[in-house]
């Protein structure tokens, strides 16, 4: 029996799929949902890449400019990470969040051995969307690592997701 699901989120469109998911086994098999969300270097959306480019003479402007930037990114995902669990106890599924800092594999294997979960939801593929690619790395890491099972969300999936939580809000 479930009863501790970790969702892991990162910032891409496939996100907001793999939440809906999460969400519709947690209600139908009335179990807790933690949800996960790691600050990695490389995440798309992170404020790095402008950085990058700066000119290597305003050195300390740009790093001040990046921790302003950083703590922005990190602010406004506690802020979504709350809209989640808010949004999962409006569909009477206990939920908390949490958003840690690391390798998002090491980090979501981790949090899965720490919390005890008893399954992982996730997207098959992040933010590289490379068509050749079967998984990403951190989905394949954590398939292969993780003392649970995983539930793959694929991109396939967009379309029927919105049919599944139609029918898990419908079968209240």
């Amino acid at each position: 029996m479930l009863k501790k699901i970790l969702v892991a989120l990162d910032d891409s469109a496939m996100s907001a799929i793999v939440l809906e998911q999460a969400l519709a086994i947690a209600r139908a098999m009335n179990a807790h949902l933690m949800i996960l969300h790691v600050l990695a270097v490389d995440e798309a959306g992170l404020p790095l890449e402008k950085f990058l480019k700066a000119d290597q003479s305003m050195s300390f402007q740009v790093g001040q400019k990046f921790q302003q930037a950083w703590q922005t990114y990190q602010t406004e995902w506690e802020t979504r990470l709350q809209s989640y669990v808010q949004q999962a106890s409006a569909l009477g599924v206990p939920a908390e969040a949490s958003q840690s800092y690391g390798n998002p594999g090491h980090v979501i294997c981790d949090w899965v051995w720490a919390w005890k979960a008893d399954l992982v939801v996730m997207g098959r593929q992040g933010q590289s969307q490379l068509p050749g690619w079967m998984m990403g790395s951190v989905s394949a890491y954590v398939t292969q690592h993780a003392s649970c099972s995983v539930f793959l969300v694929s991109a396939a999936q967009k379309q029927e997701s919105t049919e599944i939580r139609d029918r898990a809000l419908t079968e209240v």
